[in-house]
């Protein structure tokens, strides 16, 4: 129950983010910013959390985008989204879980011979659903999990290629910085990092 009410007001939230983007506050396409373009982007996960002995978990990724371009080189991105990362504990045969809505204020992507790209910027997560094995109280689903920490900071670095004007696929890698462990006495340090395969589509 608490699973789906969590995806409901994703999804709402996700719809009222897609319509200001879309039709925006003024002539322009974008949310609080007149000339950008309004886009969408979706792709597989490979996420692992590093200081667990744990292999990586498959999961899943959606997003909306802002983007501004200064010229024919150099644009910036800003947005949210939603991505399903964890990792599998190889001591439980189980996974951790965490759905986790996340907040990019900003990205900078430099696009040279008109197809290729790269980009850097930083993302801020908030996990308000997940699993945690190492909880033996609450070893299921549950809203805002303990002994995880509720907000995740991180970089990213990746490269795309367009293939049309409005369509091009991105490969990146999001290192997280923030210790997530919050266990009672916990000494390890949990970060989560993933790498993102997707198809980004902006709308001009």
């Amino acid at each position: 129950m608490k699973f789906k009410l969590h995806l409901t007001l994703l999804f709402f939230f996700l719809s009222f983010y897609s319509a200001q983007a879309q039709y925006g506050y003024g002539y322009g396409n974008g949310w609080w910013c007149y000339a950008c373009d309004f886009g969408i982007e979706v792709g597989g996960i490979a996420s692992n959390i590093n200081g667990m002995d744990a292999s990586e978990k498959a999961g899943l990724y959606i997003g909306l985008y802002n983007s501004y371009e200064f010229n024919d080189h150099w644009g910036i991105r800003y947005g949210m989204g939603y991505a399903n990362v964890g990792a599998k504990i190889k001591e439980y045969d189980t996974n951790v879980v965490l759905h986790t809505m996340l907040i990019e204020p900003i990205s900078v992507h430099y696009t040279f011979r008109d197809k290729f790209k790269t980009f850097l910027g930083t993302t801020i997560g908030s996990t308000m659903v997940g699993k945690n094995p190492y909880n033996e109280v609450e070893t299921g689903m549950t809203l805002f999990p303990k002994g995880i920490k509720h907000f995740d900071f991180s970089v990213f670095a990746g490269g795309g290629y367009k293939l049309t004007d409005n369509l091009d696929l991105n490969l990146r890698y999001n290192l997280g910085l923030t210790n997530i462990n919050d266990m009672e006495n916990a000494t390890d340090k949990w970060k989560s990092n993933w790498l993102l395969l997707s198809l980004a589509y902006t709308f001009r």
